[in-house]
């Protein structure tokens, strides 16, 4: 397991995706959801506590299909 002590008063910046194979053409795709911005880790630790992010079907920048989240 690894010691989260060091990273307790660095600040990070954490953003969201969803991501997935279009099961038509086989591209990977992608698609940030969100944003946290640059926070302090217990700061950020808060939000992600307190943030619940949806899972959405994303849609094939190649041809358009809509496809689940892995």
């Amino acid at each position: 397991m690894t010691d989260i002590r060091p990273f307790l008063n660095m600040e990070l910046h954490v953003t969201v995706w969803l991501k997935g194979r279009c099961k038509n053409c086989n591209t990977t795709i992608k698609r940030k959801i969100f944003d946290y911005g640059t926070l302090p880790y217990k700061v950020l630790e808060e939000k992600l506590d307190k943030t619940q992010h949806t899972i959405e079907k994303i849609n094939c920048p190649k041809c358009s299909m809509e496809n689940s989240p892995e």
